[in-house]
């Protein structure tokens, strides 16, 4: 995977497949590029863009994660993570700073994510702090209303619901996210949240595509951990989505990253030892 990132001779265009959501901000560089060799077009969903990947309408895709599993390993390459996966923790008044602070402490939840391989990240990060948190799982529109009425202590939430909590009311403190205590209690890369999957018979003859758009997404990861209003403004102008606030709010939470080479392995490993526990 790492000889991707070195330019070679071939010269065929590549065609990228996206969702319009937040994991895909980090690609409105690669938007932006009219002139360059690789084409991104937008699907309605990922079970969409997983059909389109097998039928070879799209040579690639950017996808969250958990879907690799999906994906016949010898017929398609994870060539590079650009997410972690991630939840934050949100409180109204109180003064949490870290996984330990959760003890006996009442945690509200989206039922989304009660599924979902975050919940196990979260499972393991309260059992190697040998805390045991009061966790309650409700419908988005419960947890919604317990934002509107101030009623809850804590909230541990999606990147794509934190923004509009967090605006409701400057009481409400972002206070970590899971992916940051992943890395200082269990000492590894935060499990991939978000990646880039290509089809592998595709690498050899599309390299220099790949090449150029991986550049682009690596650039977009960095000016946008660094540069979130000029980012957010990008993004609404490349078609990414249209409410800035809300996009200018949701950056930070997505935990954005680059990650190729031993880096990325160690990172998709930590998500497949989510995805094996029961």
């Amino acid at each position: 995977v790492a000889s991707i990132l070195e330019r070679g001779t071939a010269g065929q265009p590549i065609h990228i497949g996206l969702k319009r959501e937040p994991l895909s901000y980090c690609a409105y560089l690669a938007l932006a590029d009219t002139n360059s060799d690789y084409t991104v077009s937008f699907l309605d969903g990922y079970e969409e863009i997983i059909t389109a990947l097998k039928d070879g309408a799209i040579d690639g895709a950017l996808l969250p994660a958990r879907y690799v599993g999906e994906l016949t390993e010898d017929e398609y390459t994870v060539i590079a993570v650009t997410a972690y996966m991630s939840l934050t923790a949100i409180e109204n008044g109180g003064s949490i700073t870290s996984i330990y602070d959760l003890d006996d402490k009442p945690i509200v939840i989206p039922d989304s994510v009660q599924s979902a391989p975050e919940m196990q990240m979260l499972s393991v990060l309260l059992s190697h702090a040998g805390i045991s948190p009061d966790l309650t799982f409700e419908p988005e529109d419960t947890v919604w209303q317990r934002v509107q009425d101030g009623n809850f202590e804590i909230m541990i939430l999606p990147a794509e619901q934190c923004a509009p909590v967090l605006a409701y009311s400057v009481k409400y403190r972002s206070c970590f996210k899971l992916a940051s205590q992943w890395n200082a209690l269990i000492g590894a890369q935060p499990p991939a949240g978000g990646c880039i999957i290509v089809r592998s018979a595709c690498i050899e003859e599309k390299r220099d595509a790949i090449y150029d758009f991986l550049a682009a997404l690596e650039n977009s990861i960095r000016f946008l951990t660094t540069h979130r209003n000029k980012s957010a403004t990008a993004i609404v102008l490349n078609g990414l989505g249209d409410d800035i606030d809300y996009i200018r709010g949701t950056i930070s939470h997505c935990m954005f990253v680059y990650l190729d080479g031993e880096y990325m392995d160690e990172s998709i490993r930590q998500l497949s030892m989510l995805t094996q526990i029961q």
